[in-house]
Order: C-alpha cells, then structure tokens, then sequence
C-alpha cells in the first residue's frame, strides 16, 4: 500500500510537471506564432494590400452614373431558358457542333423572350460606373445575389451575338459583345474569389462567341470591329488579384477571430482547441507569405508567372498538417491557372482575327504569326496544310487552345 501511494504521489509529480512543461512550450510558441503573425500582417500591409474587407468595396457611385440598377433590374425580369431551349443548351453545351434548325429555333424564342431584360443590359453598359449593393463589411458570409441571373443574362448575350451575326446582322452582334463586356466588368473589382472567377468564366465565354461569330464571309470592316472589342489579356490576372487579396482579408478576419474566440473559451491552453491556436496562427503567416508571393506573381510575366504559381502549389500541396497550405493555396493557384488560361484564349483570339484580317487585306494568309503566346513567351505555331492555329504546350497536360483558319 505504502508503495503505491508513493507511486501515485510520483505520477503526481510528474504529470504536475509535464503540464508546468506543456503550457510552457504552448505560451512559448503561442508567442512566437503570434510575432509571426502579426509580422505577416504588417508584411502584407507594405505591400499596400488591404487589411480590412470595407477597404476593399468599390468608392460609392451616384445613382445616375450607377450601371449596377440597371444591371439588377435586367436580372430581376431575366426569364430562364424554357424546356426545349435547355435542351438545346445543354447538348451544345458538351458537344461544340453546329446547333440544328430546330435548336437555333429554341434558342431564338428565348432570346427574344428577353428582349426587355438585355435592353437593360445594353443601358447599363453606356454607363461609366458600376456598384452593386453589396455589404462588404459581412466578409466570406457577403451575398451575392446576382451571381446566378449574372452568368444566365451574360450566357443569353453570347448566343444573341451569334445569332445576330450568323444573320448578317453585325452592328447588333458587336451590341451584344459589348453589353457583355461591361456585364463582365461589373464584377471585376470585386473582393471575392468566386465573383473573380465568375469574371473569368464569362470573359472565356465572350471571347469564345466572338470566335463563333466570324465566318468565311465576314467582312474586313465586321473583323476589325471585333478585334477592337476583345477584352485587354494583360489586365486578366490583375483583375484576377483583387479577388485573391479580398479572399486573404476575409480569410484573415475569419481565422483571427476563430483562434481568439478558442483561446478564450479553453480554460486551459492544454486543452485540445486551445492547444491548436499556434499552431493555426503560423499556419495563418505562411499562408499569407505565400500569397504576397502568388499576388506579386499577378503583375509577372505570365509564361514565368503560370510555373511559379504551380511550383508554389506542389511545394504546398502535400503539407497535410497545414490548412492553408493543403486546402485554401492550392484552389488559389488553380484559379491562377484560370486565368492564365483566359490570356491564353484571349491571345490566341486576337492571333486568329488578325490572320483573317491579313488575308482579307493581301489576299492570302501570312507564314507565321507573330502574336506571343503569353503562357510560354513564343509565337503561336500556324499550319497552313491543317488549316490550323495552334499553341504549344509548356508542360505536360497545360491547356492548348485552337483556331479553325476560316480559309484554310
């Protein structure tokens, strides 16, 4: 008996020191990973970027040079596309092949059906400003409300412009890009990723129609016209990295607060939330390294910018213990990779138009291109026999757009 008292008192001891040990080493590394932190914090703010959600909205915008009314208006009065239209949609959708008579007669009903709502669109587009009522102080939790009818109304535009110049009608084609256009950039300066990759998605979508609308009887004049309408490729991933630094603001307000209110509600730091905080919070700092890294990476060039941002993401990836490093950075490089494929569709684009625009100008087409592909710094490779423009891949697996000479 008196040896197991004496045995109980020694485990008492010692598991009285290992807690003395324990919250030791957590105050110690709660200390440093909060320096850390707040290093990070004060790094991310000499590089200009914001610290705050509300720094990020747009200025206020009067209501008379406000596109965003009219914007919501079209999208409150936007009828979606009926059963046979949907259909229509839908296989056209996963098969990139001419739409039958019968579907362009689906599709058609519906466009017109929503002759008053892209009306809207179009008033919109002629104003200078765009701000939709959004509360950017609520952070990841901001609604966005339009999101849906946005890429539905945008979707609409693309087909009414393929429609209108398959007609012969251009002026009303080069109307419907250009609504689209300003549609698109009512959404570029906004602080959240899905919003900046909703942009994306719908100036890939806008590029590709304007392809569709060129055929082998498009005139010089109708090219030209397009031409000058293509979204600037250089300002894609800038555009792009408003979205990302919103998403880091947010993300900092999120955790900052998590890991306060853990610390407060453990009564102990040994407890096991309490115990993670640290740890979180220099998980939090490299993450946000990583990101001023991947932001400067915006205004690179892109073919060393794309390799960096996926160096970065497989250096990452793999780290299983860190949250940010395995889920959050990685979908930030694959949204980097978006973009960088934009700029390479967009580039490839602007290539095809003005091989057209060559050929109808000298009678035939030139021997090479001399646009850069932006993703790989070399000119996009022209075959003349297969009737092909075409770029070459930088690495196993990178996206490789096509143009279809029109006169091959």
């Amino acid at each position: 008996m008196e040896r197991l008292k004496r045995w109980v008192r020694r485990a008492g001891w010692a598991a009285a020191l290992l807690l003395i040990i324990t919250t030791l080493a957590w105050t110690a590394t709660n200390w440093v990973a909060t320096r850390r932190l707040k290093s990070a914090i004060e790094e991310w703010r000499a590089q200009g970027y914001e610290v705050t959600g509300s720094l990020l909205a747009p200025p206020p915008v009067s209501p008379k040079d406000n596109a965003a009314r009219y914007f919501d208006a079209a999208f409150a009065l936007f009828l979606p596309p009926d059963e046979n239209a949907q259909r229509a949609l839908s296989r056209l959708q996963a098969d990139d092949t001419q739409p039958t008579p019968e579907e362009w007669d689906a599709i058609r009903a519906w466009i017109d059906s929503n002759a008053p709502a892209l009306e809207l669109v179009r008033q919109g587009g002629l104003l200078p400003k765009c701000r939709y009522n959004w509360d950017y102080d609520s952070g990841l939790r901001m609604r966005v409300p339009q999101l849906t009818s946005f890429y539905k109304t945008f979707e609409a535009l693309a087909w009414r412009a393929r429609l209108d110049a398959g007609s012969g009608n251009f002026e009303h084609a080069t109307d419907a890009i250009r609504s689209a256009l300003a549609l698109a950039r009512s959404f570029e300066k906004t602080p959240l990723l899905v919003t900046g990759l909703v942009g994306v998605a719908v100036k890939r979508r806008i590029t590709e129609a304007t392809g569709q609308c060129i055929s082998s009887t498009t005139s010089l004049a109708d090219l030209q016209r397009l031409k000058e309408l293509l979204p600037d490729e250089s300002s894609i991933l800038k555009d792009l990295g408003h979205a990302l630094r919103g998403e880091v603001v947010f993300t900092i307000d999120q955790v900052t607060w998590a890991t306060d209110r853990i610390q407060e509600a453990s009564e102990a730091p040994a407890l096991p939330w309490g115990f993670a905080t640290p740890f979180l919070r220099l998980d939090e700092a490299s993450h946000l390294r990583r990101m001023i890294a991947l932001l400067k990476l915006c205004a690179e060039p892109p073919d060393r910018a794309l390799a960096e941002a996926l160096r970065m993401k497989q250096e990452v990836s793999n780290e299983w213990t860190s949250p940010f490093g395995s889920g959050v950075f990685p979908a930030m490089v694959e949204a980097f990779r978006s973009a960088s494929n934009l700029q390479k569709y967009s580039a490839m684009t602007r290539a095809g138009l003005q091989l057209e625009i060559a050929r109808l100008t000298s009678g035939s087409y030139p021997e090479k291109s001399d646009v850069l592909d932006p993703t790989t710094g070399r000119p996009f490779t022209l075959d003349l026999k297969a009737g092909l423009l075409r770029s070459e891949p930088a690495s196993p697996g990178q996206y490789v757009p096509k143009w279809h000479l029109r006169h091959p």
